[in-house]
């Protein structure tokens, strides 16, 4: 079973090191001292969990999660804040920015794992079961695309790829990614995720739903205004 993909981003590199070493006994994690190479990280990259310090130069947790999510849908990936700060006001900020949880530093090993998965896990029970913009509506319980009511005829594989793009909507999903999530192994041939995605691109005839290809970077679902 694939790993869940954590961010981690804290200044002070002990920390950093003593709390990507608790989370990589249970998942894969990438983690950051430098809250602008973050923010670029975290545009154009999946996780299903991103832990924020908040006391940090240049820009705090705070400024760094008000940033990213000018960028990304936040609403379908778990976000905490790792800090030592105790004041009530903070916490209170910090949640009612839209973050899931708080965590007080320093925070025990088990007490780290579990919060971080119950929240993800929380997330992806609540996942929807119809993904639908303008006239584009797709089922997850019957695997299928409609387009102005019209049902459309997509490959079972077609409809993996949909469903993966449109939970990771306005994100970018590298081929690698999309690979594990489609079938299962992360080295599938590039040349034939290419001929799935193209098929694809051909049946999404509304133009408020696209699925973009950025060379060297990855595969996004589009939502037009």
């Amino acid at each position: 079973m694939e790993k869940k993909k954590i961010f981690l981003l804290d200044d002070e590199q002990d920390m950093l090191d003593t709390i990507s070493e608790i989370l990589l006994r249970e998942f894969d994690v990438v983690t950051e001292s430098n809250c602008l190479k973050a923010i670029d990280i975290l545009k154009v990259n999946k996780f299903d969990a991103i832990l924020l310090d908040i006391n940090m130069p240049v820009m705090n947790g705070f400024s760094v999660y008000k940033e990213i999510s000018k960028y990304i849908d936040l609403r379908r990936t778990t976000v905490m804040f790792l800090s030592s700060i105790t004041k009530v006001e903070t916490k209170v900020e910090g949640l009612e920015l839209g973050a899931d949880d708080y965590i007080i530093k320093p925070v025990l090993s088990r007490e780290l794992l579990a919060r971080v998965k119950n929240r993800i896990n929380r997330l992806e029970k609540e996942a929807p079961s119809v993904y639908q913009y303008g006239s584009t509506r797709l089922s997850v319980d019957s695997q299928r695309l409609e387009i102005h009511g019209e049902v459309v005829d997509i490959t079972p594989t077609e409809y993996k790829i949909l469903h993966c793009l449109w939970k990771n909507v306005g994100k970018m999903v590298s081929k690698n990614d999309l690979s594990q999530s489609v079938w299962g192994v992360s080295d599938i041939d590039a040349h034939t995720i290419d001929s799935h995605v193209s098929n694809l691109r051909k049946k999404l005839t509304e133009p408020e739903v696209e699925i973009l290809v950025a060379k060297g970077r990855g595969i996004t679902l589009n939502l037009r205004v």
